[in-house]
């Protein structure tokens, strides 16, 4: 079953202020993009403060130009994830130094029902969308290039560079 959200706020502003008793935080959310489906992650592009991406569980990256969701995908991974309950495209990190390699890594769940970490890399020709020919699948000690999954649900696909990049 497929769940379309037609709009989603994607920014949650804190404001915090100290009353008398203590501090509290009031939030308020503000819609930034509609028109997407299954959003899992926003993320803002290192070399470019006006774009941000979205990651879509439907295996397609979309993009945010100056606040305005773009037609093209930064990268549309349809043909090769898995899209069904709580698999599919899961996460994205741009690497520490994107902003020169151009690489970006994708955690998605692929045909096979096994976790895939590949890294892509930004087209030479529009610098809003990924070459899709420039996949590489990431290998484990054992060889693997793949993570098996004992199920289909709880997977998780968070992607984070730490401070040693």
């Amino acid at each position: 079953m497929r769940v379309r959200i037609p709009a989603i706020a994607l920014a949650v502003v804190l404001a915090a202020h100290v009353t008398a008793g203590g501090a509290s935080a009031q939030i308020r959310a503000e819609l930034v993009a509609s028109g997407l489906t299954q959003p899992v992650a926003f993320v803002q592009d290192p070399s470019d403060p006006t774009v941000q991406v979205v990651v879509q569980q439907d295996a397609r990256i979309r993009v945010l130009k100056d606040g305005v969701l773009q037609a093209a995908d930064y990268l549309d991974l349809r043909a090769v994830v898995q899209n069904s309950g709580e698999q599919g495209l899961l996460g994205l990190a741009f690497a520490p130094d994107y902003a020169t390699s151009g690489r970006v890594f994708v955690n998605f769940v692929d045909l096979a029902d096994v976790t895939v970490i590949a890294r892509f890399v930004r087209s030479s020709d529009d610098p809003l969308r990924a070459d899709p020919a420039s996949r590489f699948d990431l290998r484990w000690p054992d060889g693997r290039a793949f993570l098996a999954q004992p199920f289909t649900n709880h997977n998780g696909g968070n992607l984070a560079f730490g401070p040693d990049g």
